[in-house]
């Protein structure tokens, strides 16, 4: 990940990528005009893909435990924000937050390891897409 320059640069390729492979897989009769330009849905697919890479590498005991149905140790790291693993397969914060009414991205937010290349990559990104704000 540390090779590319941003996150948006990583996802484009990766999407590229995935597409190259599903592509390829299908039957020539079966494949349609390839499209110049990339889908959201198809950059979507390619962060949650990305997103549980990272955290299947950052956090691959809490994954065992929840998909056997088992409870993490009081004593983890992790247990405080009660996780669990979404929709999408993503290790997501649990607990009150259930309670709101609002959409799944903000009510129960995606866990990611504070040192992993994807968390400074993003961090970046919103550092730029916000006008380089300083220390408030």
């Amino acid at each position: 990940w540390s090779d590319f320059s941003s996150l948006t640069h990583v996802l484009r390729v990766l999407s590229w990528c995935f597409r190259f492979v599903s592509r390829a897989r299908q039957k020539t009769s079966q494949r349609s005009q390839a499209e110049l330009h990339l889908s959201q849905e198809e950059l979507n697919t390619t962060k949650v893909a990305v997103l549980r890479i990272s955290q299947q590498q950052s956090f691959p005991d809490v994954f065992d435990l929840i998909q056997r149905g088992k409870a993490l140790p009081q004593k983890h790291r992790l247990s405080p924000l009660h996780p669990f693993i979404g929709e999408d397969d993503l290790l997501r914060v649990g607990g009150r937050l259930n309670q709101l009414q609002q959409s799944t991205c903000s009510q129960n937010p995606v866990i990611l390891h504070h040192n992993s290349c994807l968390v400074r990559m993003l961090c970046l990104q919103v550092h730029k897409k916000s006008g380089h704000p300083g220390p408030a």
